[in-house]
């Protein structure tokens, strides 16, 4: 199910490391071991936190169907365009999900790790059309959302990124070169470390889902 509440799980971590898993599966069986149905539902809770990738992503073929889905809303592009930079901006910016920002307290957010200014720079300047429309779509209400709230929502993510895209000039390349190369001025900008060759790389390893 693609239309989730934005409110982001405080309490578990990104990745927790291996003593961490160990406990979560343990209390896992624990509580839904209790008869308690209270207890039962914590306990399914924590096991389906513990099969989460990142990101709040389930599996990895999560990310073209938040990225088909928002893009029906706010546009694909011609030929699809639009799904394959979505795609291709998550695969070079976290690995689908998999790599974790090792930076302390993380320098951008969610899937697409986008920063705070540019996504409040979106956030201001989404038209009235998208924000009805994204309303209507998913019962999202754009203007309440914080950055921080990103971090574990993919659709929420999605969104922002897609508007981000949507916000730059010309249309998005139909070439993977040009998507890149596109990512790189609009969306990493001269100011980021990545580059085109990284993008291309990242896109050629996670092309089998999308």
């Amino acid at each position: 199910m693609l239309v989730q509440s934005y409110t982001v799980n405080k309490v578990k971590g990104r990745w927790g490391n291996l003593t961490a898993f160990l406990f979560g599966c343990v209390l896992g069986v624990v509580l839904v071991d209790e008869c308690c149905p209270g207890a039962k539902a914590l306990g399914l809770f924590y096991f389906w936190g513990l099969l989460m990738i990142g990101y709040g992503l389930i599996n990895l073929a999560q990310v073209k169907h938040y990225a088909q889905a928002v893009c029906d809303v706010l546009g694909r592009g011609d030929q699809n365009a639009a799904v394959y930079l979505l795609c291709e901006t998550a695969a070079a910016e976290t690995q689908f999900g998999t790599y974790a920002d090792p930076t302390p307290n993380g320098a951008g957010r969610g899937l697409y790790q986008c920063d705070e200014l540019p996504f409040k720079d979106t956030i201001n300047r989404a038209s009235q059309k998208d924000i009805d429309a994204i309303k209507t779509a998913f019962d999202v209400h754009l203007k309440l959302i914080e950055w921080d709230d990103l971090t574990y929502s993919p659709l929420l993510a999605t969104i922002v990124a897609r508007l981000h895209y949507k916000l730059r000039p010309g249309a998005v390349p139909q070439s993977l070169k040009g998507r890149a190369e596109y990512w790189k001025k609009h969306y990493n900008s001269v100011l980021g470390k990545g580059t085109v060759e990284h993008y291309l790389e990242s896109a050629s390893k996670f092309r089998n889902y999308y």
